[in-house]
């Protein structure tokens, strides 16, 4: 059971099918990458442009994390015996500052975080969703972008989805921003609704401090 720490609560989730973790900033992250593509496309000459496309976008993926200063990521590779291939990755808010007024209520927060980025037409926000927690809520925001590549000769458009889920951390104003992709974009409404299951199932536990009180951070 993945998880992260956001003080004054650790997010974890409950991740349907075969997952593994990404070490980001780690060499054995080619490795991951590469043992990854073959096992998901096979080692067929004929796959070698399906390799090395998903290769270059799981190397962009990990760049774009760490850029971000990602906390965790997780790549599944099969789910219900069916190959698949998406990340997770856990990354931290800074750059949204929300007022003191608006209190610490998930709903409260969502509202105002929505309202900012419509003011801000942020990318997506004509999608935007909100999925209900036990104590917690999050606003998705998803987008599909288009690529054209080339095969045998042949073009062809490949489809990445997106999703940004924007927790609110229980008893707080944080947020903690859960981002999935994956370049399964032409069932986008499929792997949205696996991602918003994932997303339901998980939950924010508090974490004990060194003596023992609810509320102290824990180190990443």
């Amino acid at each position: 059971m993945p998880d992260l720490v956001s003080a004054p609560a650790r997010l974890r989730f409950r991740l349907m099918g075969t997952w593994h973790p990404v070490l980001l900033n780690d060499l054995s992250s080619r490795d991951l990458i590469k043992n990854f593509v073959r096992d998901v496309v096979g080692r067929r000459d004929e796959d070698a442009a399906v390799r090395d496309r998903l290769r270059r976008q799981f190397e962009e993926i990990i760049v774009q994390a760490v850029e971000a200063r990602a906390e965790a990521m997780f790549v599944v590779t099969e789910v219900g015996g069916a190959p698949m291939f998406a990340t997770l990755t856990v990354r931290p808010v800074d750059d949204v500052r929300l007022s003191p007024a608006i209190g610490e209520a998930p709903a409260e927060i969502i509202r105002v975080l929505s309202e900012s980025f419509e003011a801000l037409e942020r990318e997506g926000i004509d999608t935007a969703r909100v999925i209900d927690m036990d104590a917690s809520q999050a606003l998705r925001l998803h987008r599909i972008r288009e690529e054209e590549y080339e095969e045998q000769g042949q073009t062809f458009t490949s489809r990445a989805l997106s999703a940004d889920y924007w927790y609110t951390v229980p008893g707080t104003k944080e947020l903690v921003l859960v981002n999935f992709i994956t370049p399964m974009g032409d069932i986008a409404h499929v792997m949205l609704a696996f991602f918003d299951a994932i997303v339901r199932a998980s939950y924010f536990e508090a974490v004990p401090s060194a003596q023992g009180e609810i509320g102290a951070p824990t180190p990443t």
